[in-house]
């Protein structure tokens, strides 16, 4: 195991911080909660996701486009993700963890297992999903990283 914090585990650590700065420093925080607040603390995130929207929109006015001028294929794409894109009939009975942003660079169940065998973080499964808190040494490291709910971008974070 390396010795020193990946971004992604630096951020986690932030994004904790920040909840605990705001919450109090007693309880354990959903996953989703925890990514949530990572994504907001994170601009590349961010402009990553962004970019994947601008690139799949340009995609399917392609698509569209080519549906409109007579191409079948075109047209059986449109209403095949159409359909796969429909939302189910029920609420979720919980909050989840997107799947764009956990399929791809970022993965919070192996950032939050990584920070606990470090004895950063405490994890629990609790009904509704899992959890996950600081402990006294991630919060004196976190402390470092972040000062409250304030935050910095990745690139002064890694100097630090």
């Amino acid at each position: 195991m390396s010795k020193g914090l990946g971004a992604a585990q630096r951020l986690v650590l932030t994004a904790l911080a920040s909840l605990e700065a705001e919450h109090g420093k007693d309880g354990l925080f959903y996953v989703w909660a925890i990514v949530e607040r990572a994504y907001a603390m994170s601009q590349p995130m961010q402009d990553r996701e962004r970019a994947a929207a601008t690139a799949y929109a340009e995609m399917t006015a392609g698509i569209r486009d080519r549906a409109e001028q007579g191409d079948d294929n075109a047209a059986l794409f449109l209403d095949l993700t159409h359909s796969l894109r429909r939302s189910r009939p029920s609420p979720r009975k919980r909050r989840t963890t997107p799947f764009w942003l956990t399929e791809t660079r970022f993965n919070p169940s192996r950032v939050l297992a990584t920070l606990e065998r470090r004895g950063l973080v405490s994890r629990r499964a609790i009904q509704g999903g899992g959890s996950a808190g600081l402990t006294e040494e991630g919060r004196d490291l976190s402390a470092l990283l972040s000062v409250g709910t304030s935050w910095r971008p990745q690139a002064e974070i890694a100097h630090a």
